[in-house]
Formats: C-alpha cells, sequence, structure tokens
C-alpha cells in the first residue's frame, strides 16, 4: 500500500510507523510516497500505520491535535511499543536458539539409542540367537516297526500293563 501526502514525503520531516506482523516494511519511495508492506498478510491479524507531518502542509479547520506535545506522546508511544516488540524478537531469536540446541541434542541421543539397540539385538543374537547342539548318546535302532504311532502306543500301554499285573499292580 502506497500513502501519498500533501508534499513529498522526505525522511526526517516525515515519520512513519507500522503496526501489526513483524515482517512489515516501511519504506520512503523516491516519489515522495510512503510504501508500507505487509506480504503475506496473517489471517485474523491487525495491521495499522501511523504518519506524522508538518502541520502546515494542510489546511483544517476542524480543530486536530498539534504541536510538540502531540509529537512527543506520539513518539513515547511509539518508542514503548518498539521496545515491547524488541523485546518480542529477542525472546523469540532466544527460544529458536534453544530449540535448535534441543532438537541437536534430541537428535544426538536418538542415535545413541539406536545404536545401543543395535549392539543389544547382535549381543543376543552372538549369545542365544545360535543354534545350541544337543548331544544325542543314544543309537538309533534300524528295526523300526511298520504299524502306525497309535498301534504301537497302544501295544506298549497294553503289554505295559501286562506286565504290571504280573508284577502285582493294579491299574484298574
Amino acid at each position: 500500500m502506497e500513502v501519498a501526502l500533501p508534499e513529498p514525503a522526505v525522511f526526517g520531516e516525515v515519520r512513519a510507523w507500522a503496526h501489526g506482523p513483524l515482517h512489515g516494511r516501511v519504506d520512503f519511495e523516491a516519489s515522495g510516497r510512503l510504501a508500507f508492506d505487509v506480504a503475506p498478510f496473517p489471517a485474523r491479524q491487525m495491521w495499522e500505520a501511523r504518519v506524522t507531518f508538518p502541520a502546515e502542509w494542510v489546511s483544517v479547520d476542524t480543530p486536530a491535535v498539534f504541536g510538540e506535545a502531540a509529537l512527543d506522546r506520539l513518539l513515547a508511544e511509539e518508542d514503548a511499543w518498539v521496545r515491547e516488540v524488541n523485546g518480542r524478537r529477542e525472546r523469540d531469536r532466544v527460544a529458536t536458539l534453544e530449540s535448535a540446541a534441543n532438537n541437536r541434542t534430541a537428535g544426538q541421543l536418538s542415535a545413541a539409542m539406536a545404536v545401543l539397540g543395535l549392539l543389544t539385538v547382535v549381543m543376543g543374537y552372538l549369545k542365544a540367537g545360535r543354534a545350541h547342539p544337543v548331544p544325542y548318546t543314544q543309537r538309533v535302532d534300524a528295526n523300526v516297526p511298520a504299524e502306525s504311532p497309535a498301534i504301537a502306543s497302544y501295544f506298549y500301554w497294553f503289554l505295559s500293563r501286562i506286565g504290571a499285573r504280573r508284577a502285582g499292580l493294579r491299574y484298574w
């Protein structure tokens, strides 16, 4: 947005401020106009501009606030707002630096935890992950019966009961 004053704006005679998002700009154009730029303008934000210039540039029949007292009050307000905004900028800058440092620390801890987890898995595999040799000392008999396992189990059970009866034990 450009503002054209009754006379060409000259830095020193004219003072201009913009209030709103911190990325806004106020520029004195070569054409004597003031250029206010707040792009991109965020939704739900307030923006305003203030401009002071010599009272002789306009002729007004209605009462207005003129003089050094009004300018001093306005400059004091702007100075307070500038201090507040610069404090907010500094807090934001410090918060950004702290966030970057925290992100670096979190990245380093994540990498260390990943390495530790990988070492745990490798050590666990080296200790218990391989097949254990099981010594088998029994001799395998080549005379395996041709009957199914169920019939072999029945015969084993039946013969063990007969042997128990001969020994004087009763199962039933």
